[in-house]
């Protein structure tokens, strides 16, 4: 198989980055060492409170939390 992009790393940056790709038209590829966290469960939990696209709650997120990991 090719690829456009190879991310590295299945964190937030690189599930992120995974996915602004794949937006784009790009064909990229997620690799993650270990087992991910969907093998124990597949749900999410809404941090953000919104409706819609949650990238759109991000600025309100990092404006109250400057001080979080995400911000």
């Amino acid at each position: 198989m090719k690829f456009d992009t190879i991310v590295i790393g299945g964190g937030m940056a690189g599930l992120s980055a995974a996915l602004r790709l794949a937006e784009a038209g790009q064909k990229a590829l997620l690799m993650a060492s270990g087992q991910s966290a969907l093998h124990f469960s597949s749900g999410s939990v809404d941090l953000l409170e919104s409706e819609g696209d949650p990238r759109a709650a991000l600025p309100a997120l990092m404006a109250a939390n400057p001080h979080h990991p995400y911000g």
